[in-house]
């Protein structure tokens, strides 16, 4: 009987020695593999944030990469590894596959800005409506780019806040803009454009509108428009050659800065008394008549006008 158990505890015994084994044999490898780690220098993470070799390499906490202008022409699909990333800038890089470049970075979750400046793009790839967290979006000087194709793409992001048309030789703007549900801020700086979509008054959204260095703009109709943006707080309307603002600018009841440096105003209008919601008013850089400029801080108590720039300020 004692030696029918003892054989009985032999398998017994084998498999303790080999879960023993097992055991070492991991804890071993644990040891060797923080022995590694501790012997793998860091990268600083300025370093990452310009080398997507070096960010590639460390991917952790690298939550913003300053890629512009290295003048790239190819991107590795280790580039999903930055599970952190939030801003993406890669203006300038026109050599890039962007349609590839799409495909890697829609698999970012984070991602919160992406800059595509300059990158002479003609179709905007459908994968970008991936970015369901993207909130702001550069496609200036783009002039190739099908936008009407490009906004039935950006439809589908819901919460596209900021997006940069500057500089893209637009003469008319598709009015299939009013398809971003959550556009606030619009920058279309620099373009040839006429006239604007009338479905802009239809943006619930709509915030900030920048219109410098636009001076072919239709402003007598355009001011028409704007008293239908319900909800318009900024308007940046420099160096477009005017030399007055129509009576309907008192009708932009919500505004809170209104920017119309480096025009040619000789005075500003009465209208203006109507605004009593704006907080700031810039307009240096015109020859306002100073009697006129003292009526104007009469007419708008509340608000901080600039009638100087600081480079034209007395020092």
């Amino acid at each position: 009987m004692f030696l029918k158990n003892k054989i009985l505890l032999i398998p017994v015994i084998f498999s303790l020695i080999s879960l023993n084994a097992c055991d070492n044999a991991t804890t071993k490898k644990d040891d060797e593999k923080k022995v590694e780690n501790k012997d793998k220098k860091e990268i600083p993470i300025e370093d990452r944030m310009v080398s997507m070799e070096k960010a590639i390499q460390q991917p952790d906490g690298v939550t913003q990469m300053k890629l512009s202008g290295q003048n790239l022409t190819d991107f590795p699909a280790d580039f999903r590894k930055l599970k952190d990333l939030k801003s993406l800038f890669l203006g300038n890089n026109p050599r890039l596959d962007f349609r590839k470049v799409c495909e890697i970075i829609k698999d970012l979750p984070n991602l919160e800005e992406l800059e595509l400046t300059g990158n002479n793009i003609k179709e905007l790839p459908e994968s970008i409506s991936n970015l369901k967290k993207l909130k702001a979006l550069w496609l200036d000087a783009n002039p190739k780019l099908n936008f009407e194709q490009a906004f039935e793409i950006l439809s589908k992001l819901p919460t596209l806040n900021e997006l940069f048309l500057k500089d893209n030789d637009l003469k008319q703007i598709s009015e299939k803009i009013a398809l971003l549900p959550a556009l606030g801020t619009l920058y279309l700086d620099r373009n040839p454009l006429v006239e604007l979509p009338e479905s802009l008054a239809t943006m619930p959204k709509l915030h900030t509108l920048t219109l410098m260095e636009i001076p072919k703009l239709n402003w007598a109709k355009s001011f028409m428009q704007f008293t239908k943006y319900q909800k318009l707080e900024v308007l940046m309307l420099g160096n477009n050659s005017l030399n007055t603002l129509p009576p309907q600018v008192g009708e932009l009841k919500n505004l809170k800065l209104l920017w119309i440096e480096k025009n040619s105003f000789t005075a500003l209008p009465e209208a203006l008394g109507k605004l009593q919601q704006l907080e700031e008013l810039y307009a240096f850089s015109n020859p306002i008549d100073p009697k006129n400029q003292e009526t104007a801080k009469m007419m708008l108590r509340n608000t901080k006008i600039y009638f100087q720039s600081a480079s034209e300020t007395p020092q």
